[in-house]
């Protein structure tokens, strides 16, 4: 862990590859998310930020967030090959949570889970 530390610290703008498929536990990946081996580790960038999808987070750990009043959206990277969507309460309270291969296949499971869970609370109930 600790070379891990020193390598991180001598190349910030760098990502560090924790267990990509493949390669070395310890490879450095430019700030574009591609390794030695030319495989791109996933990463947050300024274009996955469309269509109502906002990019945030502190330096170095960029994620996407979209707010539909009732519910929040939140997708972040979790490993070299995967990301997360999460959709909660505005209290922070989880509603769903998933993990997939991409940045766009996070977003699209997102919004398609936030648009079937409004729908169903629009619903009159059956008596």
């Amino acid at each position: 862990m600790d070379r891990e530390r020193d390598v991180a610290a001598d190349m910030s703008p760098a990502l560090i590859v924790v267990a990509p498929e493949g390669n070395r536990k310890d490879e450095v990946v430019d700030d574009k998310g591609a390794g030695a081996g030319g495989r791109a580790a996933m990463a947050v960038l300024p274009e996955h930020a469309t269509d109502g999808w906002e990019l945030t987070g502190p330096p170095g750990k960029p994620r996407l967030v979209k707010d539909f009043g009732a519910v929040r959206t939140r997708i972040r990277v979790t490993a070299p090959a995967t990301c997360s969507w999460w959709v909660g309460r505005p209290d922070g309270r989880l509603l769903r949570e998933a993990s997939v291969r991409s940045i766009e296949e996070a977003k699209a499971a997102a919004e398609a889970w936030v648009a079937a869970y409004l729908a169903a609370r629009s619903e009159p109930a059956d008596e």
